[in-house]
């Protein structure tokens, strides 16, 4: 017989909401920028020379990565319409915000996942434009930063709700 584990975190008002929600996406985006910069590093101090890979197999996989990264795009506009009418639906605004954190963090985990592969074939095939991808990466990171009116538009709060943004330190019922 298994058992469903559910982790839900139960946020106190909007504030601590989205400190955690900005902490969280600021250590996501610092770690992946860092992760970039040692592996560039790496590379460096290896003997190999970086550069465009003139091999068919780097241009295929460069290729497949570029379509992987826009196919990437339209499956987080997808997960956000499917997942937000769903949080949307959520009968008190703590389980929205839970269910808000949840959502936030599948999708910049996914993001952040592409951008890692990209880093790692940078580093295997020494294919500095692997680098260019991981570049998306964090332009796409940049999208998805949190914001009360992008958090306000996504889980489409009523009147009362939105009292919760506008007077942050209110607790949540």
């Amino acid at each position: 017989m298994s058992k469903k584990l559910k982790i839900r975190l139960h946020f106190t008002s909007f504030n601590i909401f989205y400190k955690i929600l900005l902490i969280l996406y600021f250590v996501i985006v610092i770690s992946f920028i860092l992760s970039i910069i040692v592996f560039y590093f790496i590379t460096q101090f290896n003997d190999k020379q970086v550069g465009p890979a003139q091999t068919p197999a780097n241009s295929i996989l460069f290729s497949g990565l570029a379509v992987a990264g826009i196919l990437h795009l339209f499956i987080i506009k997808l997960l956000k319409k499917i997942l937000t009418s769903r949080i949307s639906k959520a009968n008190n605004i703590a389980k929205k915000t839970s269910l808000y954190f949840n959502y936030f963090l599948l999708n910049i985990t996914l993001v952040e996942i592409y951008g890692l592969l990209n880093i790692i074939f940078y580093f295997m095939f020494n294919d500095f434009r692997f680098i260019f991808l991981s570049g998306y990466t964090i332009l796409l990171m940049l999208f998805l930063k949190p914001n009360p009116e992008k958090i306000v538009k996504d889980l489409q709060l009523t009147g009362e709700e939105k009292s919760y943004v506008e007077q942050p330190d209110k607790p949540f019922n």
